[in-house]
């Protein structure tokens, strides 16, 4: 038995070393008290995107069904926009666009297309953003529970949308009242 478990734990390093690393830049999606906070953390490498343009874009916020999150300062600026998903998760929800209230960090984007993200962005540098969409839940978003993916060839952006508190909540049985 150690004879095949030495040559299958060899087999695991080298395919662990040949494997290129996969920055992942996460946004998670959670009701805090009476608001609804997206908090954004991580890296990108876009260098397995094609450069597709530049605009300027302003608000933040969700569009469940057309697959777009845009999270940063809700400031208007410069975005680049990159194609080449290999991968795309589809609707997260079935909600329309809600603008986010407030929002700091850098300014990131996914939809069903594109990753767009602010003018000068360094591939592999971390990223740091939040938005908040004030006295709201989760259920008024209209966003599904759940973890959605847009992958490329050396990274993702992934999207964690936590379940509602009121969703956790279940009502005790008749037999458990006493």
């Amino acid at each position: 038995m150690k004879l095949i478990k030495l040559p299958l734990f060899l087999f695991s390093l080298i395919v662990g070393i040949s494997q290129p690393a996969h920055a992942v830049f996460t946004v998670v999606l959670s009701e805090v008290g009476s608001d609804v906070v997206a908090t954004g953390t991580g890296s990108l490498d876009i260098s397995g995107l094609t450069a597709a343009g530049s605009f300027t874009e302003n608000p933040r916020g969700l569009y469940p069904t057309n697959q777009t999150v845009r999270v940063g300062s809700t400031g208007t600026a410069t975005i680049n926009f990159y194609t080449g998903f290999t991968s795309t998760p589809g609707a997260f929800g079935a909600g329309g666009f809600t603008a986010a209230s407030s929002g700091t960090g850098d300014l990131v984007a996914v939809n069903n297309s594109f990753v767009r993200i602010f003018d000068g962005f360094v591939s592999g540098s971390s990223l740091t953003t939040s938005n908040t969409f004030s006295g709201t839940a989760l259920d008024s978003l209209g966003v599904t529970a759940g973890t959605y993916t847009w992958a490329w060839s050396s990274d993702s952006f992934v999207l964690e949308v936590q379940p509602s508190a009121c969703l956790l909540y279940t009502s005790p049985s008749p037999r458990d009242r006493g």
